[in-house]
């Protein structure tokens, strides 16, 4: 088994919370969306980009996000228009990545 870096866990990680709680996400979009996060923070502490990672994103990040997401999805009302699921999920995960900051 190979191993894998924190971000790759903390998206995969992210990607089967919100499996096992019945959705789906674009990993494309947790993972760009968790760089960017990374990257606000470390530009707004004047530290680098591992640094953050290292020390300011737990482990659990990932189920933790993905679980809160979900949360977030089933209170919606359902006759509320989402739009594509990529659309969908730009707009949720951005909410939730961005709580990080």
């Amino acid at each position: 088994m190979t191993r894998q870096g924190k971000r790759a866990r903390l998206v995969s990680d992210f990607l089967a919370t919100v499996e096992a709680l019945g959705g789906r996400v674009d990993p494309a979009v947790v993972a760009e969306e968790l760089e960017v996060r990374i990257n606000a923070i470390a530009a707004q502490l004047h530290i680098s980009s591992q640094t953050v990672l290292r020390n300011y994103i737990d482990d659990d990040w990932g189920r933790q996000a993905a679980t809160d997401m979900m949360a977030e999805v089933t209170r919606r009302p359902v006759d509320e228009p989402t739009g594509p699921d990529e659309h969908f999920a730009v707009r949720v995960v951005g909410r939730l990545v961005a709580a990080l900051g």
